[in-house]
């Protein structure tokens, strides 16, 4: 099992609680899980003008090799890459490189927003990448999709919504799971 410190960048709670059960079901044990923290306005808008300082704070503090930043924004209405532009933007607007290869830093980017990929991992047969499913998705059913998540990237199993398995590959390529 690998032992890692965790920090955590999202757009809201249950961004966050949904990470926190992924990780817990997964084959990763947390040294140092952060607490919630509260705040107001755009989620989105908070993680990209945010990202810059943690990336400068991560790579200041990763003297140790067992730490991990997961940033967890939602790409809405705009496409995946467009999100990753904004971030890389930002970091470059503030005099921060962008994430570099081999750097423990996991960026998930659900097209259109998490409940999108809750939707998915608990009905496979929904791949719709542009309704808004936020109204739609319970806490409950967030906190089932991200254990089932857990064991969809820890078995490699097949994911077929673009987002969520790019998300699985990025996470099984920073933790090997052994189960090749």
């Amino acid at each position: 099992m690998i032992r890692i410190g965790i920090d955590l960048l999202y757009e809201g709670e249950r961004d966050y609680n949904f990470i926190k059960h992924f990780l817990r079901n997964s084959n990763v044990s947390i040294r140092d899980f952060p607490v919630f923290k509260e705040r107001s306005g755009s989620g989105e808008q908070y993680v990209r003008v945010t990202l810059p300082e943690r990336l400068k704070a991560f790579r200041t503090h990763n003297f140790i090799k067992s730490n991990c930043l997961i940033v967890l924004t939602d790409a809405d209405t705009i496409s995946i890459e467009k999100r990753k532009q904004q971030l890389q933007k930002e970091c470059l607007e503030k005099g921060v490189d962008y994430i570099q290869d081999g750097e423990q830093v996991i960026v998930a980017i659900p097209r259109r927003n998490l409940e999108t990929w809750v939707q998915h991992i608990n009905n496979p047969s929904i791949i719709d990448e542009t309704e808004d499913f936020k109204e739609k998705t319970t806490d409950e059913e967030c906190t089932i999709a991200a254990k089932r998540l857990a064991d969809l990237c820890r078995n490699k199993s097949e994911v077929k919504l673009p987002s969520l398995s790019r998300a699985c590959n990025e996470f099984n390529r920073r933790f090997p799971t052994g189960n090749n």
